[in-house]
């Protein structure tokens, strides 16, 4: 009963002992001290290389050798998307590239094409004197007095037909 209990006891301490060091889990620092006070308190027997279990050698060299490989298969995953970003970043350069040359030519035609346009301006302006506002006032002006002319050509018409019309009350001349 002394005994159980005694390992009971011991059980709780190094239980407590144990979360003491588990609060230092984000220091490695504070960890790395905290664990050596654990062992030191703790481990009351030295044990010697030689009595290690060949079964815990054999894992170990199992645990290992799976990390080595699995280092390995990461390290070559890694160079594999690097070289994939590195492709990627490339062809998004060269669309870039070619898109900035894109727009300068549009800019490019759009310049000539306002130059051209102001120089058509200028040119029909210039050949009348007018700005293109005047020009436009007076297209309007010279399309109301045509509008005014012909009006009054229908009216000369009418009357001169109206007038050589014989009457249809007079008689006729004979024949």
């Amino acid at each position: 009963r002394q005994k159980f209990s005694d390992s009971d006891v011991l059980i709780k301490r190094y239980r407590n002992d144990l979360h003491a060091t588990i609060q230092h889990i984000q220091d490695p620092k504070a960890l790395k001290e905290s664990v050596k006070r654990l062992y030191q308190l703790h481990v009351t027997e030295q044990i010697l290389a030689s009595e290690l279990d060949a079964d815990i050698m054999k894992e170990y060299n199992r645990q290992r050798e799976y990390l080595e490989k699995t280092n390995d298969s990461l390290k070559k995953k890694l160079s594999k998307d690097v070289e994939l970003h590195r492709q990627d970043n490339m062809r998004i350069m060269h669309e870039n590239v070619s898109l900035i040359k894109e727009i300068n030519e549009l800019r490019r035609e759009i310049k000539l094409l306002k130059q051209a346009q102001r120089t058509k301006e200028q040119s029909t302006s210039k050949s009348f004197g007018l700005s293109p506002q005047e020009a436009a006032r007076e297209i309007d002006i010279q399309k109301d007095e045509i509008r005014r002319l012909r009006e009054r050509l229908k009216d000369l018409e009418g009357a001169y037909v109206a007038a050589n019309r014989p009457k249809s009350r007079e008689k006729l001349p004979p024949m």
